[in-house]
């Protein structure tokens, strides 16, 4: 029973919570935004910036699963949402370009994905507006961003309501899950991808870890300040499917005999736990952590990564097996 419990309480944590979530936060954003654009002061910049800032973290905590572990071909839009550590110059580029296009708007869903979700959207709301107010046809082509990811949202809301079922209690259907095993498969997989994607692309590439020369031009979150509440809501997301809840990895794996497996995850969890508490305490941002010598937070960074590639080898050498699924090629790391 405790891959039945496990998968009803997974899915509903995102059929009643996330997804919902960030479909009525996009919504507010959207129209914080057009309410912005016909009348601009500062109150209403901050309202906008509030709303992003929810829409932006409920997006980092659901996104640990890569979206959805749900039926294939379904689109999952979360290159489109979120371009992640593709937003560097190019992003701002791409970006400048298409508030400068001529009116009317066209559909943003067939543009770049850096104009299309929460990035493009943080770097007009945090660095362009706050530097110059935007011009009436640059507010349409905003609007026309903020559209399209409410559009997104509303999509993936509705997409993960209509497969809730199948997730939680596959019928056998040929396009769709077969048993529960094949769906926890599916997620484990899933949450082992984006493991990788945190450690290698969030951690790695702005320490320098293993290049020894910090890339900080692909932050996420560095025109907001939230660049470290990027990790620390993945993480968030990441600890509420592994050991938050009633049911979760741990329950799974106590239910097959795998307590050894447990202790590891544990240990792993409350390393992670440590560091994160080190970080937040320091207040210093990624942006500005002196990456040139050991200090500190450096260290708290690189042990994080440390801990995440400790548990996506615990994923796929162990946990993924002993639920009865089978570990997939990682296309991240290559292995």
């Amino acid at each position: 029973m405790a891959n039945v419990n496990t998968l009803n309480e997974w899915g509903e944590l995102y059929g009643q919570t996330y997804f919902p979530n960030f479909e009525t936060q996009t919504n507010t954003l959207n129209e914080n935004l057009g309410e912005y654009c016909v009348e601009a002061s500062a109150e209403k910049l901050s309202a906008v910036q509030q709303a992003w800032l929810a829409s932006h973290q409920t997006w980092q905590t659901l996104r640990i699963i890569n979206v959805a572990g749900l039926k294939e071909g379904l689109p999952t839009y979360a290159d489109r949402i979120h371009a992640g550590n593709l937003f560097n110059g190019d992003g701002n580029t791409a970006v400048d370009g298409l508030l400068n296009q001529a009116l009317p708007v066209t559909a943003i869903n067939n543009a770049s994905v850096l104009v299309q979700g929460l990035p493009a959207l943080e770097y007009i709301i945090f660095e362009k507006i706050p530097a110059q107010a935007l011009t009436a046809n640059e507010c349409s082509w905003a609007k026309g961003i903020a559209d399209n990811l409410v559009t997104m949202a509303v999509y993936l809301n509705a997409q993960w309501q209509a497969n809730l079922e199948d997730f939680k209690n596959p019928a056998q259907e040929t396009s769709g899950y077969t048993d529960r095993t094949q769906v926890l498969e599916a997620v484990l997989n899933g949450v082992n991808e984006y493991i990788e994607i945190v450690a290698r692309y969030k951690i790695n590439r702005p320490m320098g870890i293993e290049n020894s020369v910090p890339d900080l031009s692909s932050v996420e979150g560095r025109f907001s300040g939230e660049s470290f509440h990027v990790i620390d809501n993945n993480l968030a997301g990441l600890k509420r499917l592994m050991i938050g809840g009633e049911y979760n990895l741990v329950t799974l794996l106590e239910g097959v005999g795998a307590s050894g497996h447990v202790q590891s995850l544990q240990n792993i969890m409350s390393s992670l736990d440590a560091q994160l508490l080190i970080i937040e305490a320091s207040t210093v941002d990624v942006l500005s952590i002196d990456t040139s010598t050991e200090n500190p937070v450096r260290a708290a960074y690189i042990q994080l990564h440390d801990d995440l590639t400790a548990l996506s080898t615990l994923l796929f050498d162990d946990v993924i097996d002993a639920v009865g699924g089978t570990a997939l090629f990682n296309s991240v790391d290559g292995d």
